[in-house]
């Protein structure tokens, strides 16, 4: 009894008092979460103002207004902010200032992007550098020297504004690319428990499982536009044969652009399953294996289906090979993937063999007249973001007929606009996003492992996607900084276990 009470006696001792101080480690966070939370009363009083002088955008400024409101109510601010930036990947909640619509028609970012991704990436600096000044924190070894080749490639590509013909072009690119930079060193670094990897990922899956929902829905209700977000549908037949079949793009726009959406994630969702999740969680993975599967088809991108194709069948020899998966798994996916395809069959016949009125051959030409840029201009390039204003100087009598457009080769798009030594620094990037994928794996450890061959695989299939796309826009770059932030994040995990 004694001993009872002298227990209860030290446990009342622990407990702080009102009004107590315990020390600036206790108040830290609060004092990060406020600081999110007054960042987004800011926005508030700016977004409130924005509404008043023009009402077109009301819907997805108010969106942003409700963010402080949010934070306050939810328990962990920072998960929150990432569920945000996850989702806006997908969903484009942003606006396009100084819009060039004359630009933008040949392939370049026609504005600066300003979304809730700028704004929850603000919240969450806000609350890491309250931390880090209460030394409750500090950013990991290995994050400054895995974010190097992307800081190098940024570096580039901003110094070849200087050569530019257009300058504020290349800011546009240039701030997008800081944007996305900020976000992989912000994952990378701040993302240091299996909790909060397994939480990251279900927040992709979730994102994957609503984005193509909505995608199969449109042939059904059409396109629409509700708080902020908008939907496509690419009904002009381009490439297609004819006009006869649409392509649908769901919220991330052009249809391309949301193939490598879905096709960098089906893999690392199959992967999943063999990771240790929630039986619910692997549920919803399968679920949305299915759903993408579904969306990538009708976005009609033969480049988005090689990409899977690849990933799958990377996943799946690897797999194979380590014992990891059992020989009859494969055929069980390669039977399910039929049933699904199959509806469609006459669809993805036609379009892998049909006529794409040039869709194809049209590039070509533009191969050529990349190289000839680069031939002219092999160190700086004609600046970032420039390369479809400088393509008809270029594109003599034998192009008339040629589609005059951004090179659809992301490799090429980036030596003819920033130089040889922007192109080295993003092979670099990817080389080393794969091997960090690779030496992951190799761990075999029971979470991270399965998720490393899954993102790597499907990063391999983005490589090869990227031979016949621009890769340009802000969902294909942030969701490829994201994951590769991720793998940085898993590979510090598993240094520390």
């Amino acid at each position: 009894m004694a001993t009872e009470s002298v227990r209860r006696s030290r446990e009342l001792a622990a407990v702080p008092r009102p009004g107590r101080a315990t020390g600036s480690s206790r108040h830290s966070p609060e004092i990060g979460k406020w600081l999110g939370v007054a960042a987004a009363t800011l926005v508030l009083g700016l977004a409130t103002a924005r509404v008043a002088s023009s009402p077109r955008n009301g819907a997805l400024l108010l969106l942003a207004a409700l963010i402080p409101f949010v934070l306050m109510v939810v328990r962990d601010v920072r998960r929150a902010l990432l569920v945000v930036v996850v989702f806006d990947t997908a969903f484009q909640w942003d606006k396009n200032f100084h819009y060039q619509d004359a630009t933008a028609k040949l392939g370049a970012l026609g504005g600066l992007s300003v979304s809730l991704t700028t704004i929850a990436l603000f919240g969450l600096y806000l609350m890491l550098f309250a931390e880090m000044a209460a030394r409750r924190t500090a950013v990991p070894r290995g994050v400054a020297r895995a974010a190097l080749p992307l800081v190098v490639y940024t570096g580039i590509t901003a110094l070849s504004t200087v050569v530019a013909g257009d300058k504020t072009l290349s800011e546009f690119e240039v701030a997008l690319l800081v944007q996305t930079l900020l976000l992989f060193v912000y994952v990378a670094g701040s993302i240091r428990t299996r909790e909060d990897i397994r939480f990251v990922v279900v927040a992709i899956i979730a994102c994957l499982f609503c984005e193509s929902l909505i995608t199969l829905m449109l042939p059904y209700i059409g396109s629409h536009r509700i708080i902020g977000i908008s939907t496509y549908a690419d009904t002009s037949g381009n490439g297609t044969g004819g006009g006869t079949d649409t392509r649908f793009g769901g919220t991330i726009g052009s249809p391309n652009t949301a193939a490598s959406f879905f096709s960098l994630l089906i893999a690392p969702c199959v992967a999943l399953i063999a990771a240790p999740f929630s039986r619910g969680v692997k549920q919803l993975a399968a679920l949305a294996v299915g759903l993408a599967t579904l969306a990538l088809i009708l976005t009609l991108s033969r480049g988005g289906w090689i990409a899977l194709a690849v990933s799958l069948t990377f996943l799946t020899v690897v797999g194979l090979k380590r014992g990891w998966i059992s020989p009859r798994i494969p055929i069980f996916v390669a039977i399910g993937l039929t049933v699904i395809v199959l509806p469609f069959s006459g669809r993805l016949t036609a379009r892998i063999t049909g006529s794409d009125q040039g869709s194809a051959s049209s590039r070509i030409p533009l191969i050529h007249l990349a190289e000839n840029v680069i031939e002219d201009h092999p160190y700086l390039g004609v600046g970032a973001n420039n390369l479809g204003l400088v393509f008809p100087t270029y594109a003599g009598p034998a192009y008339d007929r040629a589609w005059i457009y951004t090179v659809h080769n992301k490799y090429l798009l980036v030596w003819s606009e920033a130089g040889i030594g922007a192109l080295l620094a993003f092979l670099w990037f990817l080389g080393s996003t794969l091997r960090r994928g690779w030496s992951l794996w190799r761990r075999d450890d029971p979470l991270l492992s399965p998720l490393a061959l899954g993102l790597t695989a499907g990063i391999i299939g983005q490589t090869v996607h990227m031979s016949v796309d621009i890769f340009q826009s802000r969902p294909q770059i942030q969701l490829l900084w994201l994951v590769a932030g991720l793998l940085v994040a898993m590979q510090n995990v598993a240094r520390e276990t």
